[in-house]
């Protein structure tokens, strides 16, 4: 879902689709139906999914895949969002500095 939201975004340029990728990611981080994360920081893996009252403790290669292709795919589109949108930064000169100290 996020790589849909991803490429959704790149088509139309609509940033709803940004929001509903990162929705989609913290599907991983616990923002899901139990509240519970599939994504380990100990093991950096990522469990299988979501069984009826519980996780799926299995980490399997595909799931653990899919967590770092979206992690990626996330921190992609924010480093173009902090491009595209830079720090507003003010330029303090002496005389500006000196005027607001007096």
């Amino acid at each position: 879902m996020v790589l849909l939201y991803q490429q959704a975004y790149a088509v139309s340029n609509e940033r709803h689709h940004l929001e509903k990728m990162y929705t989609a990611y913290r599907w991983f981080l616990g923002e899901n139906s139990l509240r519970v994360p599939l994504y380990d920081s100990e093991t950096h893996g990522c469990c299988d999914g979501l069984q009826q009252g519980s996780v799926n403790r299995n980490q399997g290669a595909e799931s653990t895949l899919a967590y770092l292709i979206s992690h990626l795919a996330v921190l992609k589109e924010a480093e173009v969002l902090r491009q595209e949108k830079p720090l507003q930064t003010t330029l303090i000169t002496a005389s500006v500095l000196s005027s607001k100290i007096s």
